[in-house]
């Protein structure tokens, strides 16, 4: 979802954006290809990463919105 490698946004942007900042879009079948495996957020800021955790609203097409899991790095069970 964010990493280190597409940075448009710094974690500072992100963060002044508020507790909501993403607006998620994802075709239904690129959920379905994750297997269940979460959404990952890796801002380089661990607290952001954090805040950032937990579930997002993805809207998967015209009028229909998917639930998923989004996970930092440090919070990765392994």
């Amino acid at each position: 979802l964010l990493g280190r490698g597409n940075q448009q946004l710094s974690a500072s942007v992100l963060r002044a954006l508020g507790d909501d900042p993403l607006l998620v879009v994802a075709p239904e079948q690129k959920l379905i290809d994750l297997h269940g495996r979460p959404l990952l957020v890796d801002t380089g800021d661990p607290e952001l990463d954090a805040r950032l955790a937990g579930h997002v609203r993805v809207v998967t097409g015209v009028g229909t919105r998917s639930l998923y899991a989004v996970n930092a790095p440090e919070l990765t069970l392994t």
